[in-house]
C-alpha cells in the first residue's frame, strides 16, 4: 500500500484555492481552509517550501518542505470526522500494562513521564540528535526491538518525514500500533495500514486563528493544545 500522504492526496486531491491561510513557524506549520477547518503538522528539520501554496507548483511528495504542508492540509480536510472520540489520551484509553514489550518512536516527553510514573516498561528511540536524554536507546537496536515488540507507539510526524511505513513494516503480526500526536491524519483508512489499532490526533475550532498565530510565532504544541483538542479514532 502507498505511504499515507501519497494515498490520501490521490484519494482527495489538492486544491490550493481552498486554503484561506497558511503559516509556518519553527516547530509547526498550519493550514486553514476557507470553511475554517484547520490542520497542523510538525516541521522537525524540514525547510518549508510554500510554493505549493502560493504558486502553481504541484505537490512534490519527495520534497520534505512540501510534505509538511500537504500533511497539514490533509489534517484540515480529513480530521473533522463525527466518529472520533473526544478528549482522548493514550494512557486513559489503552491498558499499556498488558504489553510485554513496548517501543516508542519519537521522544514524547509527557508520555514517557506518565509511563515511568505508572511503572510501565518501554524502550524509546528518536533520530533527532539534538535530543539528549538517558532514557533514549541506541539506534542500532531499534530494528530488533521493532521485530519483537507487542506494542508500538509512533509520533504522527512519521507521516510527514515518510518513516511511517518502514517502521510498521518491521513489526510482527501480533503487534498493536498506536499513532500519537497532532500531525496525525484522523481518517478510518489509516487502519488499512499494518497493525494500526488507534490514531490519536487534534481537532480545532473552525476559524481559530489563535492557533495559527501561535504557530507563526514559533510556539510548540503545549501552548495551543488542550485536552479538548485531543481526539482519537479506534479500529
Amino acid at each position: 500500500m502507498k505511504e499515507p500522504l501519497t494515498y490520501f492526496i490521490e484519494k482527495t486531491g489538492f486544491d490550493r484555492d481552498e486554503i484561506k491561510r497558511f503559516v509556518a513557524g519553527s516547530k509547526f506549520a498550519g493550514v486553514m481552509l476557507k470553511d475554517g477547518r484547520t490542520g497542523i503538522c510538525a516541521v522537525l528539520d524540514a525547510v518549508i517550501d510554500d510554493s505549493v501554496v502560493t504558486g502553481t507548483v504541484s505537490p512534490d511528495l519527495n520534497n520534505q518542505g512540501h510534505r509538511v504542508i500537504i500533511n497539514a492540509y490533509l489534517n484540515a480536510l480529513l480530521n473533522y470526522s463525527p466518529t472520533h472520540e473526544p478528549e482522548a489520551d493514550l494512557m486513559t484509553n489503552v491498558d499499556l500494562k498488558k504489553y510485554n514489550s513496548i517501543v516508542i518512536i519519537g521522544f514524547f516527553e509527557s508520555m514517557v513521564a506518565k509511563m515511568i510514573h505508572a511503572g510501565i516498561g518501554f524502550r524509546v528511540y528518536d533520530r533527532d540528535s539534538s535530543i539528549q536524554n538517558d532514557l533514549l536507546s541506541p539506534l542500532p537496536g531499534m530494528d530488533e526491538d521493532l521485530a519483537k515488540c507487542d506494542a508500538l507507539i509512533i509520533t504522527g510526524s512519521s507521516l510527514a518525514n515518510n518513516t511511517f511505513c518502514p517502521l510498521i513494516e518491521k513489526t510482527s503480526a501480533g503487534c498493536d500500533v498506536y499513532l500519537l500526536g497532532p500531525s496525525n491524519i484522523l481518517h478510518p483508512d489509516m487502519f488499512l495500514y499494518r497493525n494500526v489499532k488507534m490514531v490519536f490526533g487534534s481537532v480545532f475550532d473552525r476559524f481559530d486563528n489563535r492557533v495559527l498565530d501561535l504557530i507563526a510565532e514559533g510556539h510548540g504544541a503545549r501552548t495551543f493544545l488542550t485536552g479538548r483538542n485531543k481526539v482519537c479514532l479506534r479500529k
